[in-house]
């Protein structure tokens, strides 16, 4: 249930939501060691053509600054 919460909140198309989704990795049911929990936040972000590809190019550089830190955790994520 805390999964689809995640995701329902990450995908969502309202403009600048990459906000929203930098608190929900800080939110206390939220942990970057578990790929169920990376998939409905930061797959969920990725579902939505209006943040992931912002004009200024914030979700690209959120992505990308996700994908560093769990490099270092999980590679194979």
């Amino acid at each position: 249930v805390v999964n689809k919460w995640f995701y329902l909140q990450a995908v969502s198309d309202i403009p600048g939501n990459v906000e929203n989704v930098r608190k929900l990795l800080n939110h206390p049911a939220f942990d970057l060691r578990n790929p169920n929990k990376v998939y409905s936040v930061i797959g969920g972000f990725c579902g939505s053509p209006v943040n992931f590809h912002a004009k200024d190019g914030s979700g690209y550089e959120f992505l990308g600054n996700i994908v560093l830190q769990l490099d270092k955790i999980n590679p194979q994520l």
